[in-house]
């Protein structure tokens, strides 16, 4: 019983590490895609004052 029990532990923790990992992935993305649209506007509000 003693052996599931830390198979179960495992399982678990390795499990949690997963979402962890998932979680901290999705932040990421989404950084990374805020900082896109932040330097897309950028560089347009740059273009207009250019072109202006």
């Amino acid at each position: 019983m003693g052996r599931k029990r830390v198979g179960v532990s495992r399982w678990r923790r390795w499990r949690s590490y997963r979402a962890s990992a998932l979680c901290r992935h999705r932040n990421r993305v989404r950084w990374l895609l805020a900082q896109r649209t932040r330097l897309r506007n950028y560089l347009r509000r740059f273009a207009g004052f250019e072109g202006g």
